[in-house]
């Protein structure tokens, strides 16, 4: 027979043991009341999740090493051509969503050539 009490003491005592009792907050107060450790930790991954929009990334790229030479970024970046389009529309199952906007390749292909 399996004792369901023990169980459950072992439980409970596990989950006293990794309760979150309180957290310092961005002033370096210690914060205990349930809603007051809620709102540090929302803002706390917030802060950690949310971008700062950076535009200048010369610093961080300085230091990585090249992998694309500047001919395969050439034509990496250059502009699709007709026949490239025309192959990869052709390539798409017809029934599937090629992009945000939900409109199938049957539907592309049509407007592509109508």
């Amino acid at each position: 027979m399996i004792n369901y009490s023990k169980r459950t003491d072992l439980f409970e005592a596990w989950r006293a043991a990794n309760r979150i009792v309180g957290l310092h907050n961005d002033d370096n107060v210690w914060v205990a009341g349930e809603k007051e450790v809620e709102k540090v930790a929302v803002g706390y991954f917030d802060k950690l999740f949310t971008s700062t929009l950076p535009t200048d990334f010369t610093g961080v790229l300085a230091h990585m090493p090249h992998r694309i030479t500047a001919q395969e970024n050439e034509l990496l970046t250059r502009r699709a051509t007709e026949t490239e389009v025309h192959e990869a529309l052709f390539m798409m199952h017809p029934e599937k969503a090629p992009g945000p906007d939900g409109m199938t390749a049957i539907f592309s292909t049509f407007m592509a050539y109508s």
